[in-house]
């Protein structure tokens, strides 16, 4: 399989998909309702442009649900497939790496909290321990 970049997958898909589109005499209007889809979303599956989706996610999945909408399955199609595991793989890692990251800050800052506390303790222990000495001092 030849393996493409992320940018050049999408790319070429895009034209393929533009053209199968034009090739099936469907509108824009048509396809963007069907997919649910604004215009410029549309405009940018064909033209490599995902400005307009929230996220490269939306845009890589959007790309897939036009072409099986077109019925076209080329050899694209499981670049893209892969493509859009590895956008997974790597968002689910980034929000595992976050969550490590979050957590470990949250230890360190129990263990500064837990320490502090270790120290107040000792010191009204201390603090209990003159004022019984002294009490006893006096008797």
């Amino acid at each position: 399989m030849n393996h493409h970049t992320g940018k050049n997958i999408t790319f070429e898909l895009g034209k393929i998909l533009a053209q199968k589109r034009l090739e099936a005499s469907l509108s824009i209007e048509l396809v963007r309702n069907r997919l649910m889809l604004s215009e410029q979303q549309l405009i940018g599956l064909e033209t490599n442009n995902f400005n307009s989706f929230y996220n490269r996610n939306l845009y890589l999945k959007s790309m897939g649900k036009y072409a099986a909408l077109l019925n076209y399955d080329g050899p694209l199609i499981k670049e893209l497939q892969q493509l859009i595991r590895d956008e997974v793989t790597s968002r689910v890692e980034q929000e595992i790496n976050s969550s490590l990251a979050n957590n470990e800050r949250g230890v360190v800052s129990v263990r500064r909290n837990y320490d502090k506390y270790v120290v107040l303790a000792a010191v009204l222990l201390a603090l209990v321990l003159v004022l019984i000495g002294v009490n006893e001092l006096r008797s």
